[in-house]
This record gives structure tokens, sequence and C-alpha cells, in this order.
């Protein structure tokens, strides 16, 4: 409690909140708090690019971003967000306009000038084709060099003002915003009229502060310009901007020639024949007439229990339940119709969905995929974890890809991107497979890795996998 603050908003009195926390926090007792240390972030001295390769990527992820010494509650921070308002803080900032509207390069490119007790961030970012992505980068840094060599219009300013203006009248009728603003006001010792003053500060705002603050923390000059994408596509044109550094997805650096490379002859039919010779053998796999599973996760406090039924020839069964009695997800495929439920609500499935649940419904399809019309293609070679993986892309009848990937020295697949189409182009999701353990003969992974969205992952253990012991019919039965 000796670090913590608590604000409450609504219809009470100050003496009747304070016997509230009182009768819920009064046995709370004070604690230790550790002291940290650390050394105060600092731009690179020369700009460079930060370039990551992912050899399946189809478009290029840019962040050009360094730290600031932008410290919350100065005068800067008004100044500095009316700034970046005009560059990229929205659809009508400098970057939107110049990259989506004029170019057509990116669905949407923006910035942000952050300030922290500590340290601030600035970054500006956009996806992208491959095939511009110099071009991209070329026109981010033109609008930050411009932003600070000329002044900004009228018009920039005053639409600025009055949006951020808008924006904080309208958030006043949150009572989590008041609570905020109450809280950071402790926090960070800010005046008394901090946010009572903050609107006439924000209209004082004029073109020469504008200015003044893109000098002090607009800094082309000093950015690291991170790059995700095919570096065999984009790697020599970005050397306009400063040196080129290799990073794996770890953030470790890395020299280019260090990476194994594709052996002559290399195929996706080796590779596959690799995989099912390590995970038991192409007869032991045939004998395979069912199999059941169950895995166990948990996420925000919530226990997931995953249940997965295949049966010989192609019907599967994929089962999502929440604390053992709430079913968020199932998906059957009967050897016929493919169908999903989501929270108890059929979903509909398309002709593609149905085509490829046929091939995903076999126990092994990696042994069948040349009669299955499966095509595979040896990609690259990427890092996962500390080994490194034969990429192989595999493109369904359908049309779907999917991008597996096979660690080079034990032949078992370490990863599968399944490649969905989102609103900004194409989006790729990736599952780990990790700890694998025999049963009845054959090597399955006992773990998962899978995404959930905003950043995390779950991890889903197996407890339990049947071979040959039968499967309820009942499981494939479609409503």
């Amino acid at each position: 409690p000796n670090i913590a603050y608590l604000a409450i908003v609504g219809d009470i009195t100050k003496k009747e909140a304070q016997k509230l926390v009182k009768k819920a926090f009064g046995k709370w007792e004070e604690g230790t708090v550790p002291v940290e240390s650390f050394e105060t972030p600092q731009p690179p001295d020369e700009t460079f690019v930060a370039l990551v390769d992912k050899p399946s990527s189809v478009q290029s992820v840019i962040d050009i971003t360094y730290p600031v010494e932008l410290v919350s509650g100065t005068p800067d921070v008004v100044k500095a967000r009316v700034l970046n308002s005009i560059l990229g803080g929205g659809s009508a900032g400098r970057l939107f306009m110049n990259l989506r509207e004029d170019k057509g390069y990116t669905y949407g490119a923006y910035s942000s000038l952050s300030a922290d007790r500590f340290v601030g961030d600035f970054s500006a970012a956009a996806s992208v084709r491959n095939e511009v992505t110099d071009s991209a980068v070329y026109q981010f840094m033109y609008e930050l060099n411009r932003i600070k060599n000329e002044p900004v219009t009228d018009d920039e300013l005053n639409l600025a003002i009055s949006s951020i203006s808008g924006s904080f009248a309208r958030s006043l009728e949150s009572p989590q915003t008041v609570a905020g603003f109450a809280i950071s006001t402790a926090r960070y010792n800010y005046p008394a009229d901090y946010y009572s003053s903050y609107l006439k500060r924000v209209q004082a705002v004029t073109a020469a502060d504008v200015q003044a603050m893109a000098q002090k923390y607009i800094q082309p000059e000093h950015a690291n310009i991170t790059v995700v994408g095919k570096a065999s596509e984009i790697a020599d044109q970005l050397k306009t901007f400063g040196p080129v550094k290799y990073f794996d997805m770890y953030g470790d650096e890395y020299v280019p020639s260090d990476v194994p490379l594709i052996p002559d002859g290399m195929t996706g039919e080796k590779i596959m024949s690799a995989y099912v010779a390590a995970i038991g053998g192409a007869e032991k796999l045939a004998g395979v007439q069912n199999i059941q599973s169950v895995s166990k996760a948990s996420i925000q406090g919530q226990t997931l229990e995953i249940t997965s039924a295949k049966e010989a020839p192609n019907k599967s069964y994929t089962s999502i339940m929440v604390g053992g009695a709430f079913e968020v997800q199932k998906s059957v495929f009967n050897g016929e119709d493919f169908v999903q439920y989501m929270q108890g609500q059929k979903a509909p499935a398309t002709e593609s969905d149905i085509q490829d649940a046929a091939i995903k419904s076999l126990a092994f399809p990696e042994t069948m995929y040349a009669e299955l019309g499966v095509k595979l293609t040896v990609n690259a070679v990427e890092k996962v974890e500390e080994s490194y993986a034969y990429v192989v892309e595999l493109v369904y009848p359908s049309g779907t890809k999917v991008l597996e990937y096979y660690d080079m020295e034990s032949g078992l697949k370490v990863r599968e991107v399944n490649v969905v189409q989102g609103p900004q182009g194409e989006v790729q999701q990736a599952v780990d497979f990790q700890d694998y353990k025999e049963v009845d003969g054959i090597l399955f992974p006992h773990k998962m890795i899978i995404p959930v969205g905003g950043g995390m992952n779950m991890t889903a253990e197996v407890s339990s996998i049947d071979i040959n012991k039968g499967v309820d019919e009942a499981l494939f039965k479609i409503e």
C-alpha cells in the first residue's frame, strides 16, 4: 500500500469512500520496495537498419524508433502532442496522407511521441508490400525531415488543436479517465490545475512551438529503422539509409553468413520423409486408425481443456472448454462436411474450409501430401529458439498457404504458421511444437505455444494421448 494509488469516481462522499477503503484495505501491510537502477536508453550515434529476416514474408513491417527525453508533466508534453498529431497521429496526419493516400504503399502509417517519468519514445510505423519497402522508408524519412525544417501550416495546426481538444473533452465523459487524471496528478506531482488548464495550453500552441518540438524530438539522423521482412528482396535497397545489421526474432544480432544454406537438391518431399522417419516411420504411422488427445492450458486465470480426436480415413474433432463447463470453440469434419462453432453459434464454412479440413483431418497428412495435391516449396532456413529449421511452404489445392518449420538436425516439426487474409493483407499466426515424447512408438509434441492475440501466448501441455483405443462416433456428428 505504500506505493499504491486508489481513485474513486462516482456518487459517493469522501467520508463514505474512506470508510469502505478502510474496511477493504485496512489490514494491508506495507512492504519493502526494491530500488532498481538502470542506464537511461540513448538513441544510436547514427541511424542504422535493424533487419529481421523473415523469408516467408510477403510484406515488411517498418518501425522507425528511438528513446527521447520527454518527461511527463513538463511543458513540452502538450506541444509534442500537437506535433505528433500533425505528423502521424491519425488519418489526417502527414504520414497517413503520404504513404497511404498519395503513394498507396500501406493501409495506414502512424507515429507516436510518448512521455514518461523515466524515458519517452518516438515511433513511426507501417506495414508495406515488399517491393515498396525502401520507398516507404524514404517517405518516412522525408516527412521526419520536413516537419523539422519547415513550419506547419495554419490549417494543419488548427486541425490538430481541434482534434486534441475534442478528444480531451469527450474523454471526460468516462469515469475511468477522471480517475486516471487524479492518479497521474498524484503520481507525477502535477500542479493542481494541470488538467483543468489543459485545453488552454493546447490552444496556445503555435506553429513555432511545433517546429521547436520537431527540432528537439524528431531525430531521423539518430534512429533505429527496424524492418521485419524478406531480406533477399529488401536488404540491398535498405543500405541507402545506413548500415544494415541483422537480428533474429529474439533480438540477437548475427551475421547472415552464419545461417546454414539450403543444401543442393533439398526438397519439401525429402523433408517430409525425414519427419515421418523421425516420429516413428511410415509403417508405424499407417497402423494408426484412431487417436485422441487432451491438452490443458491456462490464460488470465482461466483453465482451458483442448480435446482432439481423429479417425481413419479422415474424420476429426476439436473442442476447447473453459473451466470444464463452457465450450468456447468446436470444429468437426465428418469425412464429407465441415462445421465450426464459436461459443455455441454455428459459423459458416467456405468450400475452401471443407477442402482443407479433408486434408488436415488425416492423422498424419505429411505421409500423403503428394497424393493430396499439396505443393511443397523449401523457402528458407530460419532460427527457432536455439536451432535452425527448414521453412517449407505448403499450398493446398484450395490455395490456402501454410508454413511448416522442420528442425535441420532432428527432422521434427517445430513450428506451424497459418497464413490468413486480414484487413491489411496477409497475417501469419504461428504455433510452436516442443517437448516431443514417445507414445506407442510414435513421437508427439507434448507442449504447444499458441498465440492468443495482443502479443500474448498460451502454453498447452498434453495430459493424455490414446492410440487405437477407439473414439466415440458421436463426436463426429454434425447437427
